[in-house]
């Protein structure tokens, strides 16, 4: 049973949040989607100042956010899988369900990126109606 398990968890995992984030970004890649990510990824592979390295570090974020609100995505949409958090002063059974939605708590400018992200990321992902710009 402890094999079916872990076979069922890494078919969720593989399927929700891999295979959708990497869908995702080569839409960005292609210009076919119509996500926000798409647009920004696209300014950057079109932007002649820089050279290859540096716009595969602006696009790194992109896509470890992509993957982030993916992953968290499907542990607030899949009904079998619950992230249980113990606190200093409490344990929260389902972090699901103290929040209106666990792929948004990342984003915006009160959201974990900002707050607690020591690394780059694009405030136009965090908060859409900033400009581009890079930290």
């Amino acid at each position: 049973m402890p094999n079916e398990a872990l076979d069922q968890f890494g078919q969720m995992l593989m399927e929700n949040a891999r295979d959708m984030a990497i869908k995702e970004l080569d839409a960005n890649l292609k210009a076919s989607g119509h996500a926000l990510s798409t647009k920004l990824v696209q300014a950057i592979l079109k932007t002649k100042e820089l050279d290859t390295d540096e716009k595969l570090q602006k696009i790194i974020p992109i896509a470890v956010d992509t993957t982030l609100h993916y992953l968290l995505w499907m542990f607030e949409n899949e009904m079998k899988l619950k992230i249980s958090l113990e606190t200093s002063s409490d344990v929260i059974p389902d972090i699901s369900g103290i929040s209106d939605g666990l792929s948004g708590e990342i984003f915006g400018s009160k959201g974990w990126i900002v707050r607690f992200s020591k690394e780059r990321f694009d405030e136009a992902l965090i908060t859409p109606t900033l400009s581009v710009k890079r930290r």
